[in-house]
């Protein structure tokens, strides 16, 4: 068996490193890391016949589908809910460990990389009840659940109103405004009124401009309406909250076999990645 000083002479480690670069994943570069010398024969023959199979797969059917791999492991030994970007990453390196699973199954040939593959848990349910919430980018969709998608439709009718309202404000009172422009001053919408016709449009002032030429007020005709959109605002940030539970919790569920499947998932990179360093 070698020891310390045998494999230092060898360079063994910077080997690894060298290798390493070649793994697309952070649980690929994980696995190569892992790598020792195998002490018997069979454990060699074996080895080397995992190494020329990849070889000869990843020359007939191209690279494993890695995209979005990750070690997700951390977030789930903190007791927090997962905000729904890291879902999003969890999910991801999900849809990764099964696009290398059915890439495997469905190849003939490949004895040893199906078994492989057949170590890497089916979580096509977790995919089913997660991906609805998600846009291709990540993002949380607007029909993420009927209740969120009706409130953001009563949020699109109040700032409709809301901009019809100071629009025929600033019109009745041309000569008052510094600019015909509706700003955001907090949540609540504003127009800008010169400095010296302040109390041409009554309500409440928000702030004054830099240049101190206009005051931004939020005219009386105004407040409830934009009581109404923070209301709203207040209702969306809920039901967001509510959805990033459940998402998380659905997640939790299968934490051990994402765990299993992103580990399984990163062996196969990882002999990926010494294939393509011995080619």
């Amino acid at each position: 068996m070698l020891n310390s000083e045998s494999l230092t002479t060898l360079e063994f480690d910077r080997v690894l490193t060298l290798v390493a670069m070649e793994a697309k994943s952070a649980p690929g570069k994980k696995a190569v890391a892992r790598r020792r010398p195998v002490t018997t024969v069979a454990e060699c023959e074996s080895a080397q016949a995992d190494l020329g199979e990849m070889v000869r797969y990843f020359h007939t059917e191209g690279l494993l589908p890695l995209a979005g791999l990750d070690d997700v492991a951390p977030m789930f030994s903190r007791e927090t809910v997962l905000d729904i970007e890291e879902s999003w990453h969890v999910v991801r390196s999900v849809r990764a460990t099964q696009a290398m699973r059915e890439a495997l199954l469905r190849s003939d040939g490949y004895a040893r990389l199906e078994k492989f593959a057949q170590a890497i848990p089916d979580l096509g349910e977790l995919l089913t009840k997660t991906n609805k919430y998600f846009t291709r980018d990540g993002k949380l969709r607007e029909e993420a659940s009927a209740e969120l998608r009706a409130i953001r439709a009563r949020m699109h009718g109040k700032r409709a109103a809301i901009q019809r309202t100071l629009s025929d404000i600033m019109n009745r009172n041309a000569e008052s405004i510094q600019e015909p422009l509706i700003v955001m001053r907090g949540d609540r919408y504003c127009i800008p009124v010169r400095s010296a016709h302040r109390n041409a449009v009554t309500g409440i002032l928000h702030e004054r401009s830099g240049s101190g030429a206009s005051f931004f007020i939020e005219p009386m005709a105004a407040i409830e309406l934009n009581n109404d959109l923070a209301d709203l605002l207040i209702q969306e940030r809920e039901e967001i909250a509510r959805i990033t539970r459940f998402v998380s919790a659905t997640i939790f569920e299968y934490h051990e076999e994402i765990a299993v499947a992103t580990n399984v998932a990163g062996e196969l990179d990882a002999l990926q990645a010494c294939g393509v360093f011995h080619d």
